[in-house]
Parts: structure tokens; C-alpha cells; sequence
């Protein structure tokens, strides 16, 4: 080995040394920060192009971007956003750098607000307005018949899609009378609508002193006593 190059071979094993005792993190890098690392002057002072340069880099993820642990001028950046440490310019820190999750990619929190476009968490969808009637509700829920909450053209939503029980299975209000249960407000039901047959077609007892001139009185007044004008058996008497 001439001289020349027995030179130049102790230089760089003396670089390689002063870079390790002055703490270059030159071999102390991240995995996947950086392909290889070089002393310098063996190699090129390139932030950005994936090889540590050491000193004056301990790092180089391949962009030119802080606040992803390594900086924009290839330092090692002890707080970034995603480290899952909130630091005194973060509003948040998820741990990650994804959108769509509560805390946006720059750790800045996200508010979900109905009416965005955007479905987060809480909201079965969203249309990008706030307006019920168009499948996705005011407050971004689906609208669907049977959720138990009365939306756009419902008259009723009882929490299911069944008939009979007062909401029909597309959410309307039915006419229960005639159904053979007594419902609220029914005094009776035979299972018709007719009347004459003591439960009348809106489902109230039909007797003389109800007050109400049923199918075959001639009045009702309230009561079953005679000589007040209108008989017992309900037929209208001439008082004298």
C-alpha cells in the first residue's frame, strides 16, 4: 500500500472514531430513517436523499418535512406528531399520522360537525348538509323506519317493522279498532267496525245511558231514568 493511500485509510479510520465519540447518531438511527450512513466528508451533505451524513445528520427519512421525527435539516426531532405524546404545539397525538380518526394528520383535533361530508365517529352518515327526509337525518343518522326515532315523512316508530301494533311496518299510525286487542282509547273490540252489535265502529260499549245515541236509540241523555224526555230504553218520551 503506498503512501498516499495508507494516508487516506487512517484519516477516515480517525473520522469514523470522532464521529462515534462525539455521539453521532450516525449508527444509531431508526430503522427505515435511512438506507445507509456515512462520515463525512465520504459522502454527500444531501438532506432528503436517504443516507445519514454524518456529522452534521443523525437522520434522513427522505423528505424535507419536520414533525415526523426526523427535521427538515436531517436532526433527530425529540417531539413530532405521532410520537403518542401531546407536546405544547399539538392539540392531539393519536399516536399515527391518518386523517379520518379524531386527530388529523398534523395533530389538530377533529370536530365532527353533521353536514361535512365526511362520516366520523358517531355518525352513520353524512351528505354533506343537515337537512332530514333524504335517507341521512339532521343529525347524520340513517333514516330508516323501525330506529325508534320519528323522522322525515313518519307518522310513528315504535322500534320495528311489524303491523298491528299502532305502527304499521312503513312507520304510519293504524287504525287499531276492529282488531280484536283492546288498544288504548277502545272501551271494546269484537273484531269489526260495525256498530249495532254493543261495541260500536270506533270501538266504544254501546248501551242506553252512555250519552251517545247508538244504532237503534232514539236519544241518550246520559242516564237510564224516565220522564226527563228521554226514556230508559232510550226512546224519546213527550213530557207533559
Amino acid at each position: 500500500m503506498n503512501t498516499n493511500n495508507q494516508f487516506w485509510h487512517r484519516c477516515s479510520l480517525l473520522l469514523i472514531l470522532a464521529s462515534l465519540a462525539m455521539g453521532s447518531a450516525a449508527f444509531a438511527f431508526r430503522p427505515m430513517q435511512a438506507r445507509l450512513a456515512y462520515p463525512f466528508p465520504f459522502c454527500s451533505l444531501k438532506c432528503g436523499d436517504y443516507t445519514i451524513c454524518a456529522p452534521p445528520e443523525t437522520c434522513d427519512d427522505g423528505n424535507l418535512i419536520s414533525g415526523d421525527g426526523c427535521s427538515a435539516s436531517c436532526h433527530l426531532e425529540l417531539h413530532y406528531c405521532g410520537d403518542g405524546r401531546i407536546d405544547h404545539d399539538e392539540e392531539c397525538d393519536d399516536g399515527n399520522r391518518r386523517n379520518n380518526d379524531d386527530c388529523s394528520s398534523a395533530c389538530h383535533a377533529v370536530y365532527s360537525q353533521c353536514g361535512d361530508g365526511v362520516i366520523q365517529p358517531g355518525e352513520q352518515c353524512d351528505d354533506e348538509n343537515q337537512l332530514a327526509g333524504d335517507g341521512c337525518s339532521a343529525r347524520c343518522r340513517l333514516e330508516l323506519c323501525g330506529n325508534n326515532h320519528i323522522e322525515a315523512t313518519e307518522q310513528c316508530d315504535d322500534g320495528n317493522r311489524e303491523s298491528g301494533d299502532g305502527c304499521s311496518s312503513y312507520c304510519r299510525r293504524e287504525m287499531l279498532c276492529g282488531n280484536r286487542r283492546i288498544n288504548d282509547g277502545e272501551q271494546c273490540d269484537d273484531g269489526n267496525r260495525a256498530s249495532g252489535d254493543g261495541c260500536s265502529s270506533y270501538c266504544k260499549r254501546e248501551y242506553c245511558g252512555n250519552g251517545i245515541v247508538d244504532v237503534r236509540e232514539e236519544c241518550d241523555d246520559g242516564n237510564r231514568k224516565s220522564g226527563d224526555g228521554c226514556s230508559f230504553v232510550c226512546s224519546t218520551e213527550l213530557v207533559r
